[in-house]
């Protein structure tokens, strides 16, 4: 009996050491249950307020309006004033382009037009004369000194004169407007291009 009394107490003095244990265990699993509601509770909280506010992305696309631009003048860029993926409005300067080759054109235009106008000056010079050599030849065709072949040539030299007078200014209206193009692209201060358009 000894023995029974023995082991009956030893079995009980072990029972009470078990229930702290489970107590001890129910409590810190409903404190970890606490804090995982709280931190989810709070992450939700932190993506309603802030975090649905901002867009982080690591290289990739986002859904935005992008327009491609195009310059009106050709020439090689030798600044960008724009990083990828920045916002610009109409009327900002995204590039600085080389105008070299825009005032090579530029004087070349101005160079034909300086021809042209010669040509006007000498085709009005040829107008005159052939004008002049015309009524000479008429006042003497009445005496018979010229013949109709002779007055024939000089009234198809007046009129060629005055077409070419014709073709030489519809060529300085030509070069006008190709040195008034060519003064255009080369802007204002001549190294700044604003001309970008935008192509959707």
């Amino acid at each position: 009996m000894d023995m029974q009394a023995s082991v009956t107490s030893e079995s009980t003095a072990d029972i009470p050491m078990v229930k702290p244990r489970k107590k001890q265990r129910a409590v810190l699993f409903s404190l970890l249950g606490l804090a995982v509601a709280a931190a989810s509770g709070g992450a939700v909280e932190y993506w309603k307020l802030i975090g649905s506010r901002y867009v982080s992305t690591d290289n990739a696309y986002t859904a935005a309006e992008v327009a491609q631009v195009a310059s009106e003048t050709e020439g090689s860029v030798m600044q960008v004033n724009v990083v990828d993926s920045q916002n610009v409005r109409r009327g900002d300067i995204l590039v600085i382009i080389d105008d070299t080759d825009a005032k090579l054109a530029l004087r070349q235009a101005q160079a034909d037009l300086a021809r042209a106008q010669a040509q006007v000056i000498a085709a009005i010079s040829d107008v005159e004369r052939t004008g002049i050599d015309l009524q000479r030849r008429e006042a003497l065709v009445t005496s018979g000194s010229v013949s109709g072949d002779e007055l024939t040539n000089a009234k198809n030299r007046a009129s060629g004169a005055r077409a070419a007078l014709d073709a030489a200014r519809a060529q300085v209206a030509l070069a006008r407007r190709a040195a008034g193009e060519a003064q255009g692209s080369t802007g204002e201060e001549g190294q700044r291009h604003e001309g970008c358009q935008e192509r959707r």
